[in-house]
């Protein structure tokens, strides 16, 4: 029997916290002088989540933009008032367990 894995959006320890939300675009980033960049949408979006889930307790407090790899993988990285957000993409073709070793190396410290 195939077991398949739980999905969590927020994982979090005493010490850290990611809070992870996943979107699908036809075009995940859109380009700005050439450069790729996420839409500012998705970018505040994320950085109200971290803000209303704050806690005193959590040393670290982290976010991730989570995109399906449509036409190419990508990874970007931002920081907005201090903390830390990874926007990434994963491609869904791939087999569950390669998608599990992404994810766990996405949140890997």
């Amino acid at each position: 029997m195939m077991r398949r894995p739980k999905w969590k959006s927020r994982l979090s320890s005493n010490s850290r916290q990611i809070i992870i939300d996943t979107k699908y675009y036809k075009d995940a980033l859109k380009s700005h002088f050439g450069k790729p960049k996420v839409t500012s949408e998705d970018l505040y979006q994320i950085d109200s989540y971290l803000t209303n889930a704050e806690n005193p307790d959590v040393l670290l407090m982290e976010g991730v933009l989570l995109y399906p790899a449509v036409k190419r993988e990508f990874s970007l990285s931002y920081k907005i008032r201090g903390r830390s957000i990874e926007v990434r993409s994963i491609d869904p073709a791939q087999p569950w367990q390669n998608i599990r070793q992404n994810l766990l190396d996405l949140t890997a410290a």
